[in-house]
């Protein structure tokens, strides 16, 4: 087990730096997986014929399954320059903090989704990261978020109006998974530059945390 992940972990890492990524789309999903190495626009991109390989030799739901949702990652980055790609794995591995390779970290992150529509959450998420639009720490927290709350629930969150007083709805599940927290007035004044009048004293209030709003801004599954 523990060397086909590894072996996973490396062909994902290649992957996502790979030329030929951009001819990978979501629709090949629709292919049995054995088809891919036959796919001419697809089968030299390394993760594929180690997918196809792994789920032949162990053929169990837990590799296909994994497999489908590393495709699905993989899809929804192929827009991206490959340079920016290059540009941004490189800069995970040149700083010293993260002591988790890529493809390790991105092979947990995948393996906890829920499904190939939470594998294109994290891929949303990874692509803002490369366009230099959130930190690589704000990329983990986030997919955190995402993997902490159902697929339903995540949907329900995104679709929450802005202008959706948030203590006229129940935030509980948004609350445990980090999307949103209570805050007293004192709080509030360090993250609004105009808080309302009506905030009073010994009360909390439903506020977006950062990572919520990161969320929000970023994930379109509609």
């Amino acid at each position: 087990m523990e060397n086909r992940l590894e072996e996973m972990s490396s062909s994902l890492e290649l992957s996502i730096i790979d030329s030929k990524l951009q001819d990978l789309s979501i629709d090949i999903l629709e292919q049995p997986l054995d088809a891919l190495c036959q796919n001419e626009a697809v089968k030299d991109i390394p993760i594929i014929n180690v997918c196809v390989g792994i789920v032949k030799t162990y053929y169990n739901f837990t590799d296909w399954r994994l497999s489908r949702k590393i495709i699905a990652f993989l899809s929804n980055l192929a827009g991206i320059d490959i340079e920016k790609r290059q540009e941004m794995v490189n800069k995970i591995y040149e700083d010293s903090k993260y002591k988790v390779k890529v493809g390790d970290r991105l092979l947990s992150i995948l393996d906890k989704c829920d499904d190939k529509i939470k594998a294109i959450c994290v891929a949303q998420l990874f692509a803002a990261y490369i366009e230099k639009k959130i930190s690589y720490d704000d990329f983990l927290r986030t997919s955190f978020a995402v993997n902490s709350i159902s697929l339903i629930d995540l949907q329900e969150f995104l679709a929450i109006d802005d202008k959706q007083d948030l203590d006229e709805i129940d935030c509980h599940i948004y609350t445990n998974a980090g999307l949103i927290a209570r805050y007293d007035i004192n709080e509030i004044k360090k993250i609004e530059e105009s808080p309302r009048e009506q905030y009073r004293v010994g009360k909390l209030y439903n506020k977006y945390t950062h990572v919520g709003r990161l969320v929000k801004d970023i994930l379109n599954i509609a």
